[in-house]
């Protein structure tokens, strides 16, 4: 019996050196076919770090490259490099590859992105009114006539700097600091929403001249923005919404005019050490939901679990059957809600980022997701974009 064993383990390492090798030469011919710029051509995109985006400060530029290549090619096949230039840009080089239009354009919305995601509360009537009043007062200010010329004139002045500089307004705080609520002690900030979020309130540019009812938060939002006043809007149970024309300078003509407009929720800010984020992240993968729409699910390890629970948990409604009161969980990719759906329970480790996304943008979130938030912002726009030829032999 012995020999009879020797030739069968004989016979699986053959086999698994049989395997190995053909792996390996599998490997060798995915490398030795690989598209590069000297042998495709192809094209050279170059970046600016945004400092005024995001906190650039304290990373080292080879962490940028590196989180770059992650994303934009984590298995390397595609041929793309990335590498650091002087005066704070990058230099992403692309080679013909397939589609390479198509390429160039999924480069360019991965780039646009951090990948910082966070959850946050959305303010609402029944916990939040004395910030949802400040703010409102705030941003209708330059129009209230109790109020001298001289401060009307200035925080209009202000609105309109914030709108060219592509920044959010601002929340005002009261002098003894942070605003008192039933659920703690908070500060807020307004944040846009993403084109996510616009298409599932009915706030798209499509919906613009709707006569019927499935524009009529459109109409509701336009005639507030063309006042010069904010909107408290049910859906959100009910939250504060701030719209204002697109005219930041952050931004191309091309981009600005077919934007249009601007939409800020105001949320409550989260606690210091107590942020629920994506980095917090087991595991990110695409899946459709239970009605078959793209969406993306999540595991948190246990410290994000925690934390998440922290907040879902303080959160969760409250009142009578008949009369409950629901809070909304925003969900924030780079400074932009992508949904805010309803709080029904406490939530530890898993959960669903739903919304009205398409296939191609619920799985570019999960490439995002797996491949970690960028160290440091770029430009959404490249400084110049080269295209090359292969070189000749």
């Amino acid at each position: 019996m012995r020999p009879r064993m020797i030739k069968v383990v004989t016979g699986i390492f053959v086999v698994g050196m049989v395997a190995c090798l053909a792996g390996s030469g599998w490997y060798l011919y995915r490398i030795a076919n690989r598209p590069t710029m000297d042998k495709n051509g192809g094209t050279v995109l170059v970046y600016e770090y945004d400092t005024g985006r995001i906190d650039n400060s304290g990373f080292k530029p080879e962490e940028l490259t590196d989180a770059l290549k992650r994303r934009l090619d984590p298995t390397g096949d595609h041929g793309i490099t990335v590498k650091p230039l002087e005066f704070g840009r990058v230099e992403i080089g692309i080679p013909r590859d397939g589609d390479h239009a198509d390429r160039i354009a999924s480069v360019k919305q991965l780039v646009a992105q951090v990948g910082h995601l966070e959850f946050r509360i959305v303010a609402n009537e029944e916990d939040d009114q004395e910030a949802i009043a400040a703010a409102r007062a705030w941003i209708e200010s330059p129009l209230d006539p109790t109020l001298p010329e001289e401060i009307r004139s200035v925080r209009k002045d202000v609105l309109t700097l914030h709108a060219e500089a592509g920044y959010s307004p601002s929340v005002p705080l009261p002098e003894s600091g942070p605003y008192e609520t039933p659920k703690g002690k908070f500060t807020y900030s307004w944040v846009e929403l993403g084109p996510s979020e616009r298409r599932s309130l009915g706030l798209d540019n499509g919906r613009e001249g709707g006569t019927g009812p499935d524009a009529e938060v459109w109409r509701r939002v336009a005639a507030d923005r063309a006042a010069g006043n904010c909107t408290m809007l049910s859906e959100y149970g009910p939250g504060l919404i701030y719209s204002r024309n697109c005219v930041s300078q952050r931004l191309g003509k091309a981009e600005r005019d077919a934007k249009k407009y601007e939409y800020f929720l105001l949320l409550r800010d989260p606690l210091p050490g107590k942020e629920a984020t994506g980095a917090y992240f087991s595991n990110i993968r695409y899946r459709k939901d239970v009605t078959q729409k793209p969406s993306v699910e999540f595991t948190f390890n246990a410290e994000g679990g925690n934390r998440f629970y922290d907040l879902t948990s303080a959160n969760v409604p409250t009142g009578s059957e008949g009369n409950r009161k629901h809070r909304f969980l925003a969900i924030i990719l780079d400074d932009q809600v992508m949904s805010a759906p309803r709080l029904q329970s406490a939530i530890r480790d898993q959960g669903v980022i739903t919304g009205h996304f398409t296939e191609k943008e619920a799985r570019q979130l999960v490439t995002i997701l797996r491949a970690g938030a960028l160290p440091a912002s770029l430009k959404p726009l490249p400084v110049s974009e080269i295209t090359l030829e292969p070189k000749k032999n």
